[in-house]
């Protein structure tokens, strides 16, 4: 009725643990941002802030505007021009 592992199963099951290791790892793109660079920041729920790079996330960014720190998603942060 059951029938043991074959060698074709056993190559998946370390595939699947390679893939599985990596998803834990975190692949999230970097915001190209250097701390100290001047951004803008556009959410619809924040506003529109103009301010100096504060803090580097994985995938969010802390805009310092008049001694606090805005965060927004990396995607909706750009440079000023």
């Amino acid at each position: 009725m059951w029938e043991k592992p074959g060698a074709g199963q056993v190559r998946t099951g370390r595939v699947s643990a390679l893939f599985g290791r990596i998803g834990r790892r975190g692949v999230a793109p970097r915001p190209h941002y250097k701390v100290g660079e001047v951004l803008i920041g556009d959410d619809p729920f924040t506003g529109r802030r103009h301010g100096r790079l504060a803090v580097v996330n994985k995938g969010s960014v802390g805009l310092e505007v008049h001694d606090r720190i805005y965060f927004y998603d990396h995607r909706q942060v750009r440079r000023p021009g």
